[in-house]
């Protein structure tokens, strides 16, 4: 116990002196902080440091080498920060993975406790969890790393065509070119469709991702994507199950329409170019069911979870030589459930995969469902 502080009230402005129980405070504070002697003996800890390394209590370091406690060597590390800390009283830090410690990142700052003449009398120990950090500059670099090999590969094919359509249009044939254009004007897409798909998970991610939500007519927006894919891959056969009576939902357009596409775009990377895709919807309940089948590799159980997860992809991916960085199913997710449904995906390997989502009705329709 230490007499220190000062408390101001509204009723009374002279200063109150009252007494502090520091060990509370000391025990209050998220980070591990222990005060070490010069031989490395932990004098006094906190509750946070006993939790980050599985002790019974504070009590339960006293007396321990800080070396064996944390980092469970027998002697002091190589570069021990406090060495520096002792001989000319400045501050050290490091960063370390502690195998130990499951393999805990810890950030250590080590700063002097200095007696009454400015002696180092013995040291301060930090310790910081940043293994969330460090997962994150590894998802971060791992992203970076991705998306830099994704956005090369279809600016080499726009590039390269277009250079030639241009180079050699005297001497090409009219349809050798125009084929060279339709190439550069896929690629071009995929890159649209790459990076709609990252701004709509950062605004996610950020909470930040706004809708506009319409009555909508589900039909008319299925069959305009459906459009669109069997343009881009006419040999491809695209199957439109959807009832002509399907009632109106309320929903971002545009948002949906990125569902739709994400979902028809995997479909037609992992099925074979002979095989059909179907797209179909159904009112369920208050909700409209609609779903994405393919004949495809399909997914293992193991994979199905993390599927929806940033920069998740099946282990068979590489089967089909397919591409993607693990961002289209993760934006469904989020739109999906920012629109107040669920996504879903049934499959097994070799047997294809059916992707599933709901989308609330809209009011007027649930309304006259019910009173029918």
């Amino acid at each position: 116990m230490v007499k220190a502080a000062i408390r101001r009230s509204e009723g009374n402005p002279q200063p109150v002196p009252i007494q502090v129980d520091w060990q509370r405070l000391f025990d209050s504070m998220g980070d591990g902080v222990a005060i070490v002697s010069l031989d490395h003996r932990i004098l006094r800890a906190n509750q946070a440091l006993a939790r980050m390394v599985s002790a019974g209590g504070p009590d339960d370091l006293v007396g321990r080498k800080c070396y064996e406690v944390v980092h469970g060597l027998r002697s002091e590390l190589e570069s021990c920060p406090l060495d520096c800390c002792r001989s000319d009283k400045k501050t050290g830090e490091i960063e370390r993975q502690e195998p130990h410690l499951n393999n805990t990142w810890l950030s250590l700052r080590v700063d002097p406790l200095l007696g009454t003449h400015g002696e180092v009398t013995g040291v301060i120990h930090t310790f910081r969890d940043i293994t969330l950090r460090k997962e994150m500059d590894r998802l971060k670099e791992e992203f970076i790393g991705l998306v830099s090999h994704e956005l090369r590969n279809p600016l080499t094919v726009i590039i390269g065509a277009l250079q030639t359509a241009l180079s050699e249009e005297d001497r090409l044939p009219r349809e050798e070119v125009r084929h060279l254009i339709i190439d550069a004007a896929e690629e071009a897409h995929s890159l649209s469709d790459m990076v709609g798909n990252m701004l709509d998970l950062a605004r996610a991610e950020a909470r930040r991702l706004t809708l506009a939500p319409e009555p909508l007519d589900f039909e008319t927006t299925a069959l305009g994507m459906v459009a669109k894919f069997r343009a881009r891959h006419p040999t491809r056969e695209f199957i439109a199950d959807l009832p002509a009576s399907l009632p109106a939902v309320r929903a971002d357009r545009l948002r949906l329409e990125r569902v739709l596409h994400n979902l028809l775009h995997n479909a037609v990377k992992y099925s074979p170019g002979s095989t059909a895709i179907r797209v179909f919807a159904r009112a369920d309940g208050g909700e409209l069911l609609v779903g994405v089948e393919d004949h495809g590799i399909g997914i293992s159980p193991g994979d199905l979870a993390k599927l929806f997860e940033p920069f998740q992809r099946a282990e068979n991916a590489s089967q089909v030589d397919a591409e993607g960085v693990g961002l289209g199913l993760v934006v469904c997710r989020r739109v999906v459930e920012a629109h107040g449904g669920r996504i879903w995906v049934e499959s097994a390997p070799g047997r294809g995969s059916t992707f599933r989502f709901t989308i609330p009705l809209s009011e007027g329709t649930r309304n006259s469902r019910a009173n029918s």
